[in-house]
């Protein structure tokens, strides 16, 4: 008995002998299968990596249209969203910059206002969002303007104060309850829009949204172009206004006078007939000299409104310095009308004047 239990427990034992070449051939293949996945892994995260260095670089040479595709549940997706949100953030940064530096151009070559306010509300849109300029150029007169786009074209609808009750033009405050009378309760930003230092406007963005900051910020810009825009636009047209007119009685003045006397003369040349008046006041400087230049200036005045009311919208009449005046009547058919012209003219200027 003994003898076949030992038997048995030594075939038992044969039984589960494994040889050495085996064991290290099944150890040899799962070290082999396991390095190959341990490479394939690899070389799938190292060729996610190596396209975002590429697509880095490129963006480095101002290629901002990339974007990098990672498939769901990857490892790498929240580096490679981070990368597109980048890019995304890049490319509408540099489109803002261009469409501002678009708009300092314009300004620069003393652009209409009509075109820089087309041109920033272009640059502002965005989606969702409704952006229009509140604007009263002229703080004499009881209206102001709202300007919008349309398909992409400028609109201007003008807006009379009464219809908008008595709030104030002056401040921040009173533009943002106008804009919420104007464009709704839905104003997201109104931020005020100033010539020289005095508001003149709003630049006014409507929404059922909160804003982005970088939406915000471009507002800011925005709305900044325009305060120099507008600066520049009444500057200019100070200037031209100081160039060309007469600051006493409004008439212009004898550089302009001269450059309309040669406009007509060139017409001339094509068989248009016309006549040049020349109008100075006799005893003048005696008005000066005895009840002082306050009623000389007053005279110049009054004599300048009857002159313009014994002229056509198509003649020129200008104070050519002093107690001068010029006239130029383009079409005259004979020298009779003429005549008729200067004696409404004379019996005009010889009427009493009352100067306080």
């Amino acid at each position: 008995a003994c003898t076949s239990v030992a038997g048995m427990a030594a075939v038992g034992l044969s039984l589960i002998e494994v040889p050495v070449w085996a064991l290290t051939g099944a150890i040899a293949s799962s070290f082999i299968i396991c390095a190959w996945l341990a490479v394939r892994l690899l070389r799938r995260r190292f060729a996610l990596l190596n396209r975002l260095e590429h697509l880095t670089r490129r963006i480095g040479r101002g290629d901002y249209g990339q974007r990098v595709t990672v498939k769901p549940n990857d490892e790498f997706q929240s580096l490679g969203n981070a990368f597109n949100e980048m890019t995304d953030q890049l490319q509408a940064s540099l489109k803002s910059s261009q469409s501002v530096a678009d708009i300092d151009r314009l300004i620069l070559s003393s652009a209409d206002l009509d075109t820089v306010v087309r041109k920033v509300l272009l640059t502002a849109r965005m989606d969702g969002v409704e952006i229009s300029l509140l604007l009263r150029l002229n703080q004499d007169k009881k209206t102001l303007a709202r300007y919008r786009l349309q398909d992409q074209q400028l609109v201007e609808d003008p807006i009379g104060l009464l219809e908008i009750s008595d709030d104030s033009l002056r401040d921040e405050d009173g533009y943002r309850r106008i804009a919420a009378r104007i464009c709704g309760e839905s104003v997201r930003s109104c931020l005020p829009v100033a010539a020289d230092g005095a508001i003149t406007g709003a630049l006014v963005a409507t929404a059922d949204r909160i804003l982005e900051s970088s939406e915000a910020k471009q507002l800011n810009e925005l709305s900044d172009r325009l305060s120099v825009a507008i600066t520049n636009i009444q500057r200019s047209e100070i200037l031209f206004q100081q160039a060309h007119f007469d600051a006493l009685t409004g008439l212009i003045n004898r550089h302009a006078f001269q450059e309309k006397l040669r406009e007509h003369i060139s017409r001339s040349w094509r068989g248009e007939n016309g006549a040049v008046l020349f109008i100075d006041l006799d005893g003048f400087k005696k008005v000066n000299d005895t009840e002082g230049h306050k009623a000389g200036d007053r005279l110049l005045c009054i004599i300048a409104d009857r002159l313009r009311e014994c002229l056509r919208d198509v003649d020129t009449i200008s104070r050519m310095g002093g107690d001068e005046f010029a006239v130029i009547v383009p079409g005259c058919e004979d020298e009779k009308s003429i005549s008729h012209l200067c004696e409404r003219i004379i019996q005009a200027a010889i009427q009493p004047v009352t100067v306080d």
